[in-house]
């Protein structure tokens, strides 16, 4: 089962990352899956941005949420509110970069981990 999606970023202004998944049961198939925005989940929070979708921005970009340059999301949280396939093969999470309003900054995705838990076969 596909679980924790991670990151570290840097969002300079009010750039920042958009974070989408899709899941299929073959590499072919993620090209014509559905995309859905990723979730925040609480665990692992922050609890306040909970099932609103994640982006990696600055503290208060927009005005009055959390820093969440370093930041996770429960990518099975994800498909379950979506009502997608929660053990399928293959997973795509797709971070869209989103410059500064006035275009003269970028954000900066410097890492990412997804972690998986494997369902006993018996």
């Amino acid at each position: 089962m596909w679980s924790l999606w991670s990151w570290n970023a840097t969002t300079p202004s009010d750039s920042h990352i958009d974070f989408s998944v899709q899941t299929a049961t073959t590499l072919a198939g993620l090209s014509s899956a559905p995309s859905d925005r990723l979730l925040f989940s609480n665990p692992p929070g922050p609890t306040v941005l909970a099932g609103q979708t994640a982006s990696a921005h600055a503290a208060n970009q927009p005005p009055g949420t959390p820093n969440t340059e370093i930041g996770a999301a429960d990518v099975d949280n994800t498909f379950v509110v979506n009502n997608r396939p929660r053990r399928n093969a293959y997973v795509r999470i797709t971070s869209t970069l989103v410059p500064s309003s006035d275009q003269t900054q970028t954000a900066l995705l410097a890492s990412w981990n997804l972690q998986m838990d494997c369902v006993p076969s018996q």
